[in-house]
């Protein structure tokens, strides 16, 4: 059973952010996003905060996170 929770908190955001890198570690056709754009979705410093509301959410499975929304 998952458990879907908002993005609220500064550790939720950084986990938010990590989770394809730990899903797709040793894929070698994976190629990672920027840090640092990845965590300016969560900012007014993202092209589209003026324009439109985001929600982000984690997927959560035996206090691990499993996905994201």
């Amino acid at each position: 059973m998952f458990k879907i929770i908002p993005v609220t908190t500064k550790k939720q955001r950084k986990q938010f952010v990590e989770l394809p890198l730990t899903m797709y570690k040793g894929v070698d056709a994976f190629v990672p996003p920027f840090y640092g754009d990845e965590m300016s979705i969560f900012t007014s410093k993202n092209i589209y905060s003026s324009t439109c509301d985001s929600s982000f959410f984690l997927a959560i499975q035996d206090d691990k996170v499993v996905g994201r929304i």
